[in-house]
């Protein structure tokens, strides 16, 4: 079929502004290069995003053998991000990031992972001549515009998966179609969140090969809390999915309770702090349980600031570092975490027990052993963070009005399971709703926990079923 000369001006100008972007970006790269030096979040290796020179790594003949290595490369941005895809493809593939928070979990992972190249002719270039990749996998909406184009122009295969076109981001990409039409035509398959998504890539370029799988994250969530486990051989995959779902250990779980009152703090922003750390001050003085918590910053370079602020209100803490260093906890997580609030229940200091998460990957541990969670990124201007994993672990979360990132999964649960806390004028008045809706779900944990239990059993069909697609992504591998 030939093209219409409409479409051969659209390509053509395309290409023009493709080669702009890249001169121009190459020009700046010097430029570029020292401003990621200073920013907190892109500084780790640097200078291999301008310069992608990669010792190869040895690899043990068997484990290759067992593993589509230097065939699959997946990108991922942020840690969520970082987390899904290690859930669905473990070591089966190589990694690359955009920030430091999914380099420091993919590395605490021990795969094989490297930092996107710098969007040059000439990093790009060095990147997959170097790596000759088949497959290129990006991650929801993670476009690079000359590393989308350079993995085309070596016959790559490209794979979006768990896409999600936010209202943001499509105002945008409408305004820009002629660009976007392009690039997501690059695409040989696109699995989208849901139908709307499905309909907004459509609008952009209705020749996509696009399926609906609903977010992801639904099944990375089941996968971290063991629920269902997948099995890598080969080039196959094998899994199994429990035959029913429990809510905590029940000999633990009746022990702790009646003592005190375990709240996770989840992947909490900078911003954020100052919410929670008022409404710890109003639990303390209302609710008549030892209060212990764990207190998760979603980044970990701003530790500091929030060990401030907990100072500033007289809170008593101590980091999970600091304790690594009076007993290990590397050789059963869940009996030191255990062991650990027997011994703040225990305590006749009648303070909330502040213990600060500074390490990552351990949310999934605290979650079985929480009774309420808190989930950051809500109470500010961020789009949330996932409040799926503690559903699963029957706690109850608490958001904030902030969640577009994951409308789709809210609209799963009712008022009374996931629990949402209106915009506020100011940070107390935030403070004050939260301390009044954990005292509420405390009063009612038992009647919350059964309608999440049917709500979470509803979760995993949904799961099973994405779970069938990624063992057709594999077959096609």
């Amino acid at each position: 079929m030939r093209k219409k000369p409409v479409d051969i001006i659209s390509n053509l100008f395309y290409y023009i502004l493709i080669l702009l972007y890249s001169f121009l970006f190459t020009v700046l790269s010097p430029i570029i290069f020292f401003v990621f030096i200073f920013l907190k979040n892109m500084r780790k290796k640097v200078l291999f995003r301008f310069f992608p020179f990669y010792k190869k790594k040895r690899i043990d003949h068997n484990e290759k053998d067992e593993r589509n290595k230097n065939k699959i490369l997946v990108h991922v941005s942020s840690a969520g991000e970082a987390s899904l895809a290690y859930n669905l493809f473990k070591n089966f593939v190589d990694y690359s990031f955009f920030n430091d928070a999914a380099y420091l979990l993919l590395r605490q992972k021990k795969v094989e992972s490297y930092p996107l190249p710098f969007e040059s002719l000439i990093s790009l270039t060095i990147f997959f001549v170097s790596k000759k990749y088949e497959t290129v996998i990006l991650v929801e909406q993670e476009i690079w515009p000359l590393f989308i184009t350079f993995a085309r122009i070596f016959k790559i295969k490209l794979i979006m998966i768990n896409c999600n076109m936010y209202d943001r981001s499509f105002d945008s990409q409408i305004k820009l179609r002629f660009i976007y039409k392009k690039l997501f035509g690059y695409f040989d398959k696109i699995y989208a969140r849901s139908d709307i998504d499905k309909k907004r890539l459509l609008s952009i370029n209705k020749y996509l090969n696009v399926e609906v799988t609903e977010n992801l994250k639904i099944l990375s969530s089941f996968i971290s809390s063991k629920i269902i486990q997948l099995n890598f051989d080969k080039f196959s995959l094998r899994y199994n999915i429990k035959d029913s779902i429990e809510f905590k250990n029940p000999d633990n779980s009746s022990i702790l309770n009646k003592r005190n009152l375990v709240l996770i703090f989840a992947s909490i922003h900078s911003e954020e702090f100052d919410i929670l750390v008022d409404s710890m001050e109003i639990l303390q003085n209302n609710l008549k349980k030892k209060l212990i918590i764990f207190f998760v910053p979603r980044y970990l370079q701003n530790i500091n600031i929030l060990k401030k602020k907990l100072s500033e209100k007289n809170f008593k803490f101590i980091t999970l570092s600091e304790m690594e260093n009076k007993k290990s906890f590397k050789k059963n997580t869940n009996d030191y975490i255990y062991d650990l609030i027997l011994n703040i229940s225990s305590s006749e200091d009648n303070t909330i027990g502040t213990v600060l998460i500074d390490r990552f990957g351990l949310l999934s541990e605290l979650f079985k052993y929480g009774d309420i969670s808190i989930v950051g990124g809500t109470f500010n201007n961020k789009g949330g963070q996932n409040f799926i994993e503690p559903l699963i672990y029957g706690v109850p979360a608490v958001i904030g009005p902030s969640y577009d990132n994951f409308s789709d999964l809210a609209a799963y649960f009712q008022d009374d399971e996931l629990f949402k806390i209106d915009k506020k004028s100011t940070d107390f008045l935030y403070a004050q709703d939260i301390a009044s809706t954990i005292s509420l779900i405390d009063k009612n944990i038992d009647n919350i926990k059964q309608k999440l239990k049917l709500r979470v059993i509803q979760l995993l069909k949904i799961a099973e079923k994405q779970v069938k697609m990624i063992e057709k992504l594999y077959i096609n591998f």
